[in-house]
């Protein structure tokens, strides 16, 4: 958990939007927004100057510039920020609360968990929750783009050559998805058929990097858009099988890039699950290569660059167990490196570095 909140933490659109959220949800019932109260409320209540201080506080009680002062072991040197009698560290067990009330979510405190499906489960039910939020308020504290349908709608495009069926999965605006949401694009070409685009939208992209051709973030955003042959497609308009392709481009990019490394794969000989420990490389700048966007994007997306803030990595030679840790990106452009109650700095260059005891599961990155 804490993983995944440091980033979140360490985000600056996001810790701006959790600042502001006090003055429109505090006369929400908690039975209506039961993750966001769990996340932001205090743990420390026996602070009694956190008393009168509003619930949504969580973001509050870590507070680096005390940890960092109090334990600094000397200038110029690595700090070893570990617990002190003058800062101790929190475990903010009410959002363990709120995952065992909830049904549909297999999470137990102290069980090994999955960090990309905890930050999946965290946005996913933020967003739902502020859209409760926002219709139970007559003004909101900032406007969203028009809301609509969550299922799917159909429309025709019509191009040059000929039309295309477009479907497009749409989900509601909220301050999440004004923050983490994009959109890829993915279009079927079929002979005599027309060419069928599909849009869906993410929080968090998946990015395979298995092949061994991949040897960088960029190569597995590259191969994300490599066009992909169908054997076998039955055409509607030939009602006969061909060979079509399918081929996913970016539709919209995020304020806040989420990239999810996928290191676990199911080997179909042992049964079980593996883990790809192969080094992936990153920097601490991402350019978007216009070649990945649809075409009706490149244009906007020709100067497109992305700035690191937080890495996840996971330790462990296996995928059944191991351990994550996080580094963060302070507003001071200094790096800290977290492990449970350890905090260290760290250099930016030690942050994208290949390390033979971990390897970065995920990447987050902020538009610059």
């Amino acid at each position: 958990m804490n993983v995944v909140l440091q980033p979140l933490l360490h985000c600056s659109p996001f810790y701006n939007l959790i600042k502001g959220l006090a003055r429109y949800i505090q006369h929400i019932p908690d039975t209506k927004i039961p993750l966001t109260r769990a996340l932001f409320v205090t743990v420390f209540l026996e602070t009694t100057s956190l008393f009168a201080v509003p619930r949504i506080i969580f973001f509050n009680e870590f507070d680096e510039e005390k940890i960092l002062s109090s334990s600094a072991t000397g200038r110029g040197k690595s700090k070893s920020l570990k617990r002190s009698k003058n800062v101790d560290a929190f475990e903010p067990t009410y959002i363990y609360d709120v995952l065992s009330s909830m049904k549909h979510v297999d999470s137990v405190k102290g069980r090994q968990e999955d960090a990309e499906e905890f930050l999946g489960f965290l946005l996913d039910g933020l967003h739902e929750e502020l859209l409760l939020a926002q219709q139970s308020q007559d003004e909101v504290s900032r406007p969203t783009s028009p809301s609509s349908v969550a299922d799917a709608s159909e429309w025709i495009e019509v191009g040059t050559k000929k039309s295309a069926q477009t479907r497009k999965t749409e989900i509601r605006a909220s301050p999440v998805t004004e923050i983490f949401g994009g959109s890829i694009r993915s279009v079927l070409k079929a002979p005599g058929d027309k060419d069928s685009i599909k849009i869906e939208p993410f929080m968090t992209l998946q990015l395979d990097i298995e092949p061994e051709a991949i040897v960088s973030i960029e190569d597995a955003l590259q191969n994300l858009a490599v066009p992909e042959t169908i054997t076998g497609y039955t055409s509607e308009t030939l009602k006969t099988k061909v060979d079509a392709s399918k081929q996913i481009n970016f539709d919209r990019f995020p304020a806040v890039l989420i990239l999810h490394l996928k290191r676990f794969r199911f080997d179909s000989v042992s049964g079980m699950a593996r883990k790809i420990r192969k080094h992936v490389s990153f920097g601490l700048t991402l350019r978007i290569h216009p070649n990945i966007v649809a075409q009706h994007a490149r244009k906007r997306a020709q100067q497109l660059e992305y700035r690191l803030f937080a890495v996840v990595n996971h330790h462990s030679l296996v995928a059944e167990v191991g351990h994550y840790t996080c580094d963060v990106m302070r507003a001071n452009e200094e790096w800290l490196r977290v492990d449970d109650e350890s905090i260290d700095t760290v250099d930016a260059a030690d942050v994208v570095r290949e390390r033979g005891d971990c390897q970065p599961y995920m990447l987050f990155y902020a538009k610059v």
